[in-house]
């Protein structure tokens, strides 16, 4: 199911002229069992990851 609604979420994205898509995945994906479906899903699409982006929170 996680298939079909991305490719038509994509395919509607290029009729309506987008050529390119960023999708964030908690860093490291690698790293957590839970994201394994959904980096599985990104990879099979064609995503590749290119950076990581780290996040800090500052307590007062």
């Amino acid at each position: 199911m996680g298939n079909i609604l991305l490719e038509q979420c994509l395919a509607h994205l290029a009729d309506c002229g987008v050529r390119e898509v960023t999708t964030v995945l908690p860093v490291p994906a690698h790293d957590r069992p839970d994201l394994d479906a959904a980096l599985a899903l990104h990879t099979a699409a064609g995503f590749t990851e290119i950076d990581q982006l780290h996040t800090y929170t500052r307590h007062p």
